[in-house]
C-alpha cells in the first residue's frame, strides 16, 4: 500500500505545455557569465585627487599678485600635465606666459628630486634678460610626492613709481577697519574690548550689553575661554556674558 507521500505525489501533474515555448526560469541551458566582475575593475582616481588639491590653490594666486602689484608675477603648476602644467597665472607679461604654458626646467628638477627643501627663494632671468627674484613652494599629496608648485616671480625692473603705488595706503579708509594683531587670546580680547569701547556711540549705561553684542558679531566668542575673558575684563560674571549672547541671538532672530 502505498504511503502518505506517495499519495500526495500521484496526484501532482505537470502543466501542458499546449505546445508553448518553455519559461525561461525552466530553461536547461545555463545562464551567460559576466566577462569581468564588477569589484575586479580598478579605475585609478588618484589623478583627480591631485588636480583638486592644485586647485585649492588657485585663490593664493589672486591674492599674492593683489599684494605685490603688477611687477609680481605668481604662477600655479599641476604636474600631472608637464606639457601644460599652467593652470594659473597673474601678471603672466613679465615672463610673456599664460595658462597652458609647460613646465620649467626648475620645476622638473623639483619634481624628479626626492629629497630637498619644500621651498626655494632664488634669482632668476626672463628670455629678454631681465632680473627676477623669485620664491617657489612645492605642493605634495598626502604620499609626499610632488603634484604641483606655486611660484611667485618679482621683477626687479619693477618702476619705483608703480611699487609705491602698489603699497601706499588708500585715500579712503577701507569700511572693515584696522585688523587686530595679538600674541595671545587674552591680549586678543583685550584689544577688541578696547576697540569697542571707543567707539562715542556707546552709551555708558549699556556698556558691558554692548561690548558683548559686538563681540558677539566679531566672532570672538568662537575662541575657546572667550566668554570667561570677556567676563573678566569687564568684571561682570561669565553668566552674565552669556544672557547677553542668549538675547542678542534673540534679537537677530526676531530681525530675520
Amino acid at each position: 500500500m502505498p504511503n502518505a507521500k506517495t499519495w500526495r505525489n500521484s496526484w501532482r501533474r505537470e502543466p501542458r505545455s499546449y505546445g508553448l515555448p518553455e519559461p525561461f526560469w525552466k530553461m536547461s541551458s545555463p545562464r551567460p557569465r559576466r566577462s569581468f566582475h564588477p569589484w575586479s575593475v580598478r579605475i585609478d582616481l588618484s589623478w583627480m585627487v591631485s588636480s583638486q588639491v592644485t586647485v585649492n590653490w588657485m585663490p593664493a594666486v589672486a591674492a599674492l599678485s593683489a599684494l605685490f602689484g603688477p611687477g609680481c608675477e605668481v604662477v600655479l603648476h599641476a604636474f600631472d600635465s608637464l606639457h601644460a602644467s599652467v593652470i594659473k597665472i597673474a601678471n603672466g607679461h613679465i615672463t610673456g606666459r599664460q595658462e597652458g604654458a609647460p613646465v620649467t626646467d626648475f620645476a622638473l628638477d623639483k619634481l624628479h628630486s626626492a629629497a630637498g627643501s619644500q621651498w626655494s627663494s632664488y634669482f632668476s632671468r626672463t628670455r629678454e634678460g631681465s632680473l627676477l627674484k623669485s620664491s617657489s613652494i612645492t605642493i605634495s599629496n598626502r604620499e609626499g610626492k610632488p603634484i604641483g608648485m606655486l611660484c611667485v616671480n618679482f621683477s626687479l625692473d619693477t618702476p619705483l613709481g608703480s611699487l609705491l603705488d602698489t603699497f601706499a595706503p588708500p585715500a579712503v579708509p577701507p569700511a572693515h577697519g584696522t585688523e587686530t594683531f595679538a600674541s595671545s587670546v587674552d591680549d586678543l580680547v583685550a584689544q577688541v574690548i578696547a576697540k569697542v569701547d571707543r567707539d562715542p556711540g556707546l552709551g555708558s549705561n549699556v556698556r558691558n550689553k554692548a561690548i558683548v553684542h559686538r563681540l558677539y558679531d566679531m566672532g570672538i566668542f568662537e575662541i575657546k575661554d572667550a566668554a570667561q575673558l570677556v567676563a573678566e575684563l569687564l568684571g561682570i560674571s561669565r553668566h552674565t556674558v552669556y544672557l547677553h549672547i542668549r538675547n542678542h541671538k534673540a534679537e537677530l532672530a526676531e530681525q530675520q
